[in-house]
């Protein structure tokens, strides 16, 4: 509005201005000065009237604006000192709620600590009463093996044979052949050729029984009926297609408590019925503390099993095989310790660790008492491979038992089966009486 007006007023003094420009407004003579005004005179006269009447309006309406500006003025002062008033009553309402929650989150630290406190010591009471039961179970387990000790030795039990389980696990190399089963698949060819392996079964704290594989063994089954204490073995898998086989081959990885299988189980029997071996003694050392009554071990160089394989792999390798000693050497059988002259390749080496550490896990060791033909005891021990270790040179892999035995009782056919892959009439060793 107050433009508008400016712009009129604007309007008529240019209109003024223009009307007395180069003309009169009024004439000269004696008539009434109403009479002497010219046309130029009243449009000026005109235009001045308008002005008044414009500018007059103009500053009422000025005022009442400024008015009303005054009024909306005095309003937005009113609304922001109210605005400023709550907003200060709400900043003292929440410096009052952050104190109330600072002194509840102390409280709640305090009730925390007591807390911690409380439950420090449930945890200390816990690990001592944890402590108890693991000392009062150790007791048990000793008093109960302390117990079966006992009730074998006086009843003078002897062990009719001892049957090893021996499920491979998934990263096993699947073949049924002892050389390929228990040793990777080496990169070099000396490894290959002159890598063997040995499995030992305790007989008592100091004494083991061996099962020699030389490098490159290409059996599935082999008996040892020369030596006093004879031994038999087999490795079966899915290439044997027998009715049923492949079920009992699961049925003796779940038995062991493995997950992992490629379908391949070994077995070794040993035939101890003629060394008078105590059922007592040997649960007794297989259920000390720690017990490890299995292990697979490498051979550097590998068990020459006869003369003339030992000379073949001589010219092939003469470097690794060559002795120091003039001592002559036997027939079957030859061992060479040479591993200080000619240490083991470290390639080979990390792959035997590897997979001695991957193939191996679980096993199950059977004690099958003499009880005569008709009945026969059966004392299992669990087993559970542990990390591979080194020594001389020379990897191995303990298996330890992992948890209490177990009795039962073997089954007819299945005992039958056993002693029939003995002689009829095996040399009884009289030195371990």
């Amino acid at each position: 509005m107050t433009a508008f007006l400016n712009i009129a007023l604007l309007v008529i003094g240019t209109m003024a201005t223009l009307a007395a420009f180069g003309g009169q407004t009024c004439r000269d003579g004696a008539e009434p000065i109403l009479e002497r005004v010219t046309a130029r005179g009243w449009i000026s006269l005109m235009c001045l009237v308008m002005a008044l009447a414009i500018g007059t309006i103009k500053e009422l309406v000025t005022q009442r604006e400024d008015a009303k500006q005054a009024v909306s003025a005095a309003r937005e002062k009113a609304d922001a000192d109210r605005k400023q008033a709550e907003q200060s009553a709400r900043l003292a309402e929440s410096n009052s709620r952050l104190a109330l929650a600072s002194k509840s989150l102390e409280d709640l630290r305090k009730i925390d600590q007591i807390t911690q406190d409380r439950l420090s010591d449930t945890t200390t009471t816990l690990d001592e009463v944890r402590k108890n039961l693991s000392s009062t179970r150790d007791d048990l387990t000793q008093q109960s093996a302390a117990n079966q000790v006992t009730s074998l030795v006086n009843a003078g039990q002897n062990v009719r044979m001892m049957l090893l389980l021996l499920p491979l696990t998934a990263k096993a190399r699947p073949s049924a052949k002892f050389g390929e089963a228990f040793l990777p698949s080496f990169d070099l060819s000396a490894c290959r050729e002159l890598t063997g392996t040995e499995l030992r079964v305790s007989m008592n704290e100091r004494d083991s029984e061996r099962i020699v594989h030389d490098a490159g063994d290409v059996a599935d089954e082999q008996d040892d009926f020369k030596q006093p204490m004879q031994k038999a073995e087999f490795l079966v898998g899915p290439s044997n297609h027998e009715k049923g086989v492949t079920e009992a081959l699961k049925n003796i990885s779940r038995l062991a408590g493995q997950k992992s299988s490629n379908g391949y189980v070994y077995f070794a029997a040993i035939n101890t019925l003629h060394h008078s071996v105590s059922a007592g003694r040997l649960y007794a050392t297989f259920t000390r503390r720690s017990a490890q009554p299995f292990a697979i071990l490498m051979s550097w160089p590998t068990i020459f099993k006869t003369r003339q394989a030992y000379e073949i792999a001589l010219k092939k390798y003469p470097d690794m095989l060559n002795r120091n000693s003039d001592q002559p050497l036997p027939n079957e059988n030859i061992e060479l310790d040479s591993t200080r002259q000619h240490p083991y390749p470290a390639a080979c080496s990390s792959q035997v660790q590897q997979y001695f550490a991957s193939a191996f896990d679980k096993a199950v060791l059977e004690l099958i008492l003499d009880q005569g033909q008709s009945e026969s005891e059966v004392i299992m021990f669990k087993l559970k491979a542990l990390p591979p270790k080194q020594m001389n040179g020379k990897w191995y892999v303990s298996f330890q038992v992992a948890s209490s035995p177990e009795l039962g009782a073997a089954d007819d056919a299945f005992l039958k089966n056993l002693l029939d892959i003995w002689p009829a009439e095996p040399k009884p060793d009289t030195a371990t009486k």
